[in-house]
């Protein structure tokens, strides 16, 4: 009698327990998976620099490791070829350099961002990268990073959809036509006979490198010169997950 008196009160404290965790637990804030911005602003020489990129928790930190390499990458990249294209005018013309003030910055870097996934599993982003480094005119590119956060891997095309690069391929090149036909006619008329969708939509998994995803949706992105001559622009596709 006493044995089952002994249990029946450790199975009460158990289920007291349990509710009083509960009842703590039930007031607790959920957790917001927010991130920071960091910007780098910079102007020398007439080169002018204007990123801001995402920083995500210290728990985090191999994605912001990463992030802050490619961003790294983007700005030495850019003043190295801004810089020797700027020398060149100078060598061309030395009145140039005594001009650059009241000029003010020709050679530009602008680079944004834009998240579109972080929960508990995923992190995925795009940058929007705008720069004039010299030439007839500037060029915009994308860069996406895509991680999972439980593996701490870096997420690829197949893992989040099941649509093969062949299927992929159709989609992107029929959606981009219904976009060309929406902005003008004479537009798609200027590719309709071209190579330019058949080559930069093709079933090659670089071409499609290019992406961010919400729980339902992919998204691609396509910079100028991909799917078309650079007067069109850029182009995003969408495709549902499943």
């Amino acid at each position: 009698m006493k044995q089952k008196t002994r249990i029946g009160i450790v199975i009460l404290v158990v289920i007291l327990a349990i509710a009083v965790y509960s009842f703590i637990t039930s007031f607790e804030e959920p957790y917001e998976f927010n991130v920071s911005q960091e910007t780098i602003t910079e102007e020398e020489n007439n080169i002018s620099v204007d990123v801001s990129y995402p920083v995500l928790p210290s728990e985090y930190e191999w994605v912001n490791t990463h992030i802050k390499e490619r961003v790294t990458q983007n700005i030495d990249s850019f003043k190295e070829i801004a810089q020797e294209n700027r020398q060149a005018r100078i060598d061309t013309d030395p009145s140039y350099a005594d001009e650059e003030i009241e000029r003010g910055p020709l050679y530009t870097l602008s680079m944004s961002y834009e998240v579109d996934s972080f929960n508990e599993t995923y992190f995925s982003t795009l940058f929007v990268i705008d720069e004039y480094s010299g030439g007839a005119h500037g060029i915009r590119v994308f860069e996406t990073v895509n991680a999972n956060l439980e593996t701490e891997e870096f997420v690829t095309l197949s893992d989040i959809l099941l649509l093969t690069l062949e299927e992929i391929s159709e989609v992107v090149k029929e959606n981009v036509k219904e976009q060309l036909v929406e902005r003008g006619a004479g537009e798609y008329e200027a590719i309709k006979d071209s190579l330019w969708l058949d080559e930069g939509a093709a079933a090659v998994e670089e071409n499609f490198s290019q992406f961010t995803f919400t729980d339902q949706t992919v998204t691609f992105y396509f910079a100028p010169y991909q799917l078309g001559p650079y007067a069109l622009g850029t182009f995003r596709v969408e495709i549902p997950r499943e």
